[in-house]
């Protein structure tokens, strides 16, 4: 039997068998496109192009018969005026110039004189000049509308992305600033980051854009411009300091205990004692204002002002001011030992992170070039090795006798393989959507048990 055609539709339904003039018998056959002289198909095993001599006279006529153009005394519709054309549904069954008929197509992305179609045959860029006028003129008045909404959903989503990646970027330099600063975030409620354009200390300094980070029992830990450090809550607004302790008190289990038989005031007073000035003064009468601790020494402080960065030992610093420096110091040595020991715990993390990244690129690069390597014996040797290109392919076996040599992804070479049973065997040779070689197998004829995989 050469053709089982009864009533299947060849274009919707695959037939069981077809034997091609060549003595090739093709199982499951499905037409997926019709040209002037191929027919492009799947079948068992297999897809590509088939000269439509080579099909048997019963399937040519009933595919010439589908894809024969219109009588000419047929009338032709009346032509749709631009608002039609416009509210058109877009065809399903896409006319190219050249013949062909891409069945149950779906655009699924637009370009300015192209359409990408995703149909039963793959998905290719279609463009406008090669589809048939009466479906052309749809596509073009479509076009603006169809680019408008594309761009309108690529912008949406580079919002959203752009949202989630801030939104994450702030949930990290929280933990981030926690974890390598512990000592400002012990026994301290970190409400969240406030910005307050401009505050007015009791003792006159203005501070602009302070940012709150954490609240104590007696002070906050907060950054304003041009500085950072601890402020009393006793030196805040009435308002603020209202505020930041009811917040931090609506969340049990933070604030920090006050000693039994040490009234509130008393430890007020207490840590005001051990508080960092911010206007330092030193021996010679200079005044290093909004002054911010950045780094301590067992003799000396680097501190940064609006002035610069400088160190500062200790003896010269005022004497009603270095002894709160001497006081606060064993604690602040302690706190930054803790805190170096955590940043070199993260930076001993992140050079692992690249060291394991660099080692992935070098192995990757090392199997690219035994990959290289082993192509260029297989075209010396004229076998067939995986991650070939078409070309390279043709070079081994030749150009394949019943496969389209550009956009099928099979190359079909009767007798050029061996079966199990080392009779000769039809080889077909896969690629991928990149049109690279990704394997092949040698079966005779439906014999599946003798097939050898490669």
């Amino acid at each position: 039997m050469t053709c089982v055609l009864g009533a299947i539709d060849p274009w919707n339904e695959a037939l069981p068998e077809v034997k091609l003039k060549n003595g090739t018998v093709l199982h499951n056959f499905q037409v997926v496109g019709v040209g002037s002289t191929t027919v492009v198909a799947r079948w068992a095993g297999g897809q590509g192009s088939v000269a439509l001599t080579q099909l048997p006279p019963e399937l040519q006529a009933a595919l010439a018969a589908a894809a024969a153009p219109k009588s000419v005394a047929e009338p032709e519709p009346a032509p749709m005026v631009s608002a039609d054309l416009a509210a058109a549904v877009l065809p399903t069954e896409i006319k190219l110039t050249n013949g062909v008929v891409m069945h149950h197509s779906v655009v699924t992305h637009w370009e300015e004189d192209a359409v990408i179609v995703s149909y039963p045959g793959g998905i290719i860029p279609v463009r406008f000049k090669n589809i048939m006028p009466e479906q052309r003129v749809i596509f073009e008045a479509r076009r603006v509308e169809a680019l408008a909404a594309q761009a309108q959903q690529l912008a949406e989503k580079i919002r959203a992305d752009k949202a989630a990646t801030q939104a994450e970027m702030e949930r990290q330099t929280l933990g981030i600033e926690a974890s390598v600063n512990p000592r400002s975030y012990e026994g301290m409620q970190i409400i969240s980051f406030r910005v307050i354009p401009e505050v007015k200390l009791m003792d006159g300094t203005q501070l602009h854009n302070m940012t709150v980070r954490a609240v104590a029992s007696d002070y906050i830990v907060a950054s304003w411009d041009g500085g950072q450090g601890d402020i009393l809550l006793t030196q805040l607004p009435h308002e603020l300091r209202d505020f930041l302790v009811f917040e931090a008190g609506r969340k049990p289990g933070t604030a920090a205990e006050t000693k039994p038989g040490v009234t509130a005031g008393a430890a007020v007073e207490s840590r005001a004692n051990l508080r960092m000035p911010t206007e330092i003064k030193l021996t010679n009468g200079f005044v290093m204002h909004r002054s911010v601790v950045v780094r301590w020494e067992e003799h000396a402080v680097l501190v940064k002002y609006p002035g610069g960065i400088v160190w500062t030992q200790f003896q010269n610093i005022a004497p009603e001011q270095r002894a709160s420096f001497e006081l606060r110091k064993a604690e602040a040595l302690a706190a930054q030992a803790k805190a170096d020991a955590a940043q070199a715990s993260v930076d001993r993390a992140i050079s692992n992170v690249e060291s394991a990244q660099e080692a992935k690129k070098a192995k990757w690069k090392e199997e690219d070039e035994q990959q290289d390597a082993a192509i260029r014996e297989g075209l010396a040797g004229h076998y067939l090795v995986r991650g070939m290109t078409k070309d390279q392919v043709r070079q081994v076996m030749g150009t394949p006798q019943m496969s389209d040599v550009k956009d099928s992804l099979t190359f079909v070479y009767p007798n050029r393989g061996l079966d199990k049973h080392g009779a000769a065997a039809t080889r077909y040779v896969q690629f991928n959507q990149q049109m690279i070689l990704t394997g092949w197998n040698d079966q005779r004829d439906n014999d599946f048990s003798g097939a050898v995989q490669h």
